[in-house]
């Protein structure tokens, strides 16, 4: 395990913290919650398009893009899916509850993924020692929400 990506993975967690409070106050600021997520995913498209360029990146042929399977399309939808939860639910939650929530069910969920090998994940078996994780994220969520 790269101690680079560790830390990077680190960094994201801080980050999607942030972006819990700063993604609430736009659908609070503009009143319109599907508005802001349209401008989130335009901030998010153009940020990605200047890092694509700016790492020199091509454009993909057909070839390319029919060999991605049905469910790699997905992930904008459930993107869209997971950031209408923040907007609606992160300010009353309280950031430590929300994040605490869906790390939690990200993580008990991604042991189902790594333990069945499934969209493309490499198979890692549940044993004990995560599903004992797993059920102590639970007990530490519920520490929050009952705190």
């Amino acid at each position: 395990m790269s101690a680079l990506f560790v830390l990077i993975a680190l960094i994201a967690g801080t980050l999607n913290a942030f972006e819990a409070g700063t993604n609430t106050a736009l659908r609070k600021g503009l009143d319109a919650p599907f508005l802001s997520l349209a401008l989130i995913a335009i901030t998010t498209l153009a940020a990605s398009l200047v890092a694509a360029l700016a790492v020199g990146e091509r454009w993909p042929g057909g070839g390319q893009i029919f060999s991605i399977p049905w469910w790699g399309w997905t992930g904008g939808l459930l993107g869209f899916g997971f950031v209408t939860a923040m907007i609606y639910t992160a300010e009353s939650l309280g950031a430590a509850l929300f994040i605490g929530l869906t790390v939690t069910a990200s993580t008990v969920a991604s042991v189902a993924l790594d333990h069945f090998g499934l969209l493309g994940f490499t198979q890692h078996s549940a044993g004990i020692g995560r599903i004992v994780g797993a059920l102590l994220m639970i007990a530490g969520v519920a520490l929050f929400a009952i705190f």
